[in-house]
């Protein structure tokens, strides 16, 4: 079977996303999460993501000690032995606000 099923190739340009979220649509959708899902993971998944510009991977590498409270700030850190790695490894380190 798996002789019989022909593999698409794609060029490098197809496999990149350049989808963008507008100011618009992100300010309506924290705007109905705030309303009917405040504290659902939706709503901090997209809060994070538009107030920090993180990746994705770098919402998923996100571990409880990497909140500092104090400033308040995250605290993204490259871990690929915890199972947390940065996809730029110690190049996406940083503090975001």
């Amino acid at each position: 079977m798996a002789d019989m099923v022909r593999i698409p190739s794609v060029n490098e340009d197809d496999e990149i996303c350049d989808d963008l979220l507008t100011r618009d649509e992100a300010l309506e959708m924290l705007e109905f999460l705030e309303k009917f899902e405040y504290a659902s993971n939706r709503r901090i998944t997209l809060l994070i993501l538009w107030k920090t510009g993180m990746r994705m991977s770098g919402l998923r590498a996100l571990e409880l000690g990497d909140f500092d409270d104090g400033r308040p700030a995250l605290e993204l850190r490259h871990r690929p032995t915890t199972g947390t790695p940065l996809k730029n490894k110690e190049k996406s380190e940083r503090e975001t606000f």
